[in-house]
């Protein structure tokens, strides 16, 4: 499992760059006034974005449903929360993690 520390600033939108199963990607993040929630899109450095308005939501899986397309990391990410706060409203949005479990963990059975 590999951990990817967001660190939200005062923007409203940004991007960081991350290596994941060895193939850089680039997550975009940003912030959904409305909902009050974090979206994040997912895509390869000098493409477009492949994936686009995920929601930041707690201890979900957040690629399961794209692994069809092309330019989405083989593996899963998730905004781990045993606290399950990050949904709600009083969630400090100052920074929170993403958990990225590899192919090869997928594969062997460590996530279901």
């Amino acid at each position: 499992m590999q951990t990817i520390t967001v660190g939200v600033t005062d923007l409203a939108h940004f991007d960081q760059r991350v290596e994941l199963d060895g193939v850089v990607y680039i997550l975009t993040l940003h912030w959904n006034e409305r909902m009050n929630l974090w979206m994040l899109d997912v895509g390869l450095p000098g493409a477009d974005a492949s994936v686009c308005g995920v929601t930041c939501v707690a201890n979900r899986f957040l690629f399961r449903r794209y692994h069809y397309r092309d330019g989405v990391p083989p593996g899963e990410l998730m905004a781990l929360d045993p606290t399950l706060m990050l949904d709600g409203p009083g969630f400090d949005w100052s920074g929170f993690d993403l958990c990225y479990f590899t192919a090869g963990e997928v594969a062997s059975g460590v996530i279901a």
